[in-house]
């Protein structure tokens, strides 16, 4: 990878105060040499999650690190929306995506990186290989599989999943998609891929082990039904924009979304 590309790494954390210091600990020394900033959103945890990591960043004298903690729970989509508008107004060439309670593994970082810078890629990620021996609930893992099969016809790309959280972003490429438009919640994992597809950019991936242990932040059963549905919505309306019948403002150029966005909060200060 050349020395001009800059890297940073953001990790999206929520009540992980049992492992945010383990994973921050198996970052490769070679990722954080080539890393110009790791910057950690706490989505407003009820634990102390935010005290363990500046502790650890302050007693590892750790400079590239930087721990926020949100004003509010802001959602995973939310919180990746804004670690997104940061990476472009950083000019970063390249963010990586890295969970911080222990799903995916830390030691692939520069991997998901080599593979994004050489292979020309706009975005590449860590697709889960033998999810059921990583210990996902099987009805997860029946219903991401089923999911997998439909959003593989609608979107393509080929890969091997399509709700993997362990990514690599083009930050230019970021920045031509309408991602503000996406949703506050898990579903903006699947609402990239069918962006990526609507705007012509491109999608690569690696294999990387599953783990599903019982620290890991699960989805409930509720929460998972209804990214399940959600999902099915975004198949429904990315034929739809095809079809040129309806145009979701996720599926629209960025600054019709832009004024989009600009006239709802409009609408919302004028409502008091």
């Amino acid at each position: 990878m050349s020395a001009d590309q800059r890297i940073a790494i953001f990790m999206p954390a929520f009540q992980v105060s049992a492992t945010i210091v383990d994973i921050l600990r198996r970052i490769p020394s070679e990722t954080w040499d080539q890393s110009v900033e790791v910057f950690i959103h706490d989505n407003h945890s009820a634990d102390d999650t935010y005290t363990r990591a500046v502790t650890y960043r302050d007693e590892s004298e750790l400079a590239k690190l930087r721990v926020n903690r949100l004003e509010r729970n802001l959602g995973y989509g939310g919180s990746l929306k804004r670690a997104f508008t940061y990476a472009i107004e950083q000019q970063f060439h390249v963010l990586l995506e890295l969970h911080a309670d222990g799903q995916y593994p830390p030691e692939r970082l520069l991997d998901l990186a080599r593979v994004l810078l050489e292979g020309g890629y706009d975005m590449v990620q860590g697709s889960r290989v033998d999810r059921a021996a990583g210990g996902m609930p099987l009805y997860k893992l029946v219903s991401n599989s089923a999911l997998n099969v439909l959003e593989r016809t609608a979107f393509g790309f080929g890969l091997g999943e399509y709700h993997s959280g362990f990514r690599a972003y083009r930050c230019s490429a970021l920045a031509r998609i309408p991602y503000q438009a996406c949703s506050d919640g898990h579903g903006i994992t699947a609402e990239l891929i069918a962006m990526y597809r609507k705007f012509g950019l491109t999608i690569g991936e690696i294999e990387v082990p599953s783990y599903y242990g019982p620290e890991v932040s699960a989805c409930s059963f509720g929460t998972s039904v209804k990214y399940g549905v959600g999902v099915l919505s975004l198949i429904a309306e990315s034929f739809l924009d095809r079809w040129r019948l309806y145009s979701h403002p996720r599926f629209r150029p960025v600054k019709d979304v832009r004024e989009h966005i600009d006239e709802a909060v409009a609408r919302r200060g004028h409502r008091g």
